[in-house]
């Protein structure tokens, strides 16, 4: 695995459809999504941010455990998003460091056939309304086929599921959470 230049992925994935969203469902990605950090991203945003790592993810990192011993650093479960301000703008924007998860979503990536492969979650009215930017497509699907992501994180992205009850989850641990916990808490 190559290590990812987060600085020219953030130029390359322009997500930003808060102005569609509003219209076709009123954000429920915001609501009920569980997001993801990509292999090195919370080093990249805890920089950014002029924190410590350790400092970072102990305030916005849940870490998901595997039965197989393996981890998963998911943004930290909490509803809201801990990065969202009073009226639903992500923070992390100002500094260039939204997270490619959500910055790239409806898109996401994940192992099928032993391959690293880029979808379109159709839960997203966006999607299935097919209102998303043809550019966003493109110029995102470009971007996700260049990375080289390790194959165990595909394969641990692609068992999370898509909507989730936050009042099930705010009883969990903020810190570190097991695959069977968070599938208990799953609304679909």
């Amino acid at each position: 695995m190559n290590k990812i230049n987060f600085d020219k992925l953030q130029k390359q994935i322009k997500g930003d459809f808060f102005f569609l969203c509003g219209k076709n469902c009123a954000g429920m990605c915001e609501r009920y999504y569980i997001s993801y950090y990509l292999p090195g991203e919370d080093e990249y945003v805890a920089e950014k941010l002029v924190m410590s790592l350790k400092e970072f993810r102990d305030k916005f990192v849940t870490v998901l455990k595997f039965k197989d011993g393996s981890k998963l650093d998911l943004l930290r479960i909490t509803s809201p998003c801990p990065f969202l301000n009073f009226s639903y703008h992500c923070t992390l924007e100002k500094n260039n460091t939204k997270l490619v998860a959500c910055k790239m979503y409806p898109f996401g990536v994940m192992l099928k056939e032993g391959k690293q492969y880029s979808y379109l979650d159709y839960h997203c009215p966006l999607v299935w309304n097919k209102q998303l930017p043809e550019p966003f497509v493109k110029k995102t699907r470009k971007a996700l086929e260049a990375l080289d992501l390790p194959k165990k994180w595909l394969q641990n992205v692609g068992k999370i599921g898509y909507f989730y009850d936050y009042d099930k989850l705010a009883k969990l641990s903020p810190k570190e959470i097991t695959y069977e916990e968070l599938q208990k808490c799953l609304l679909c």
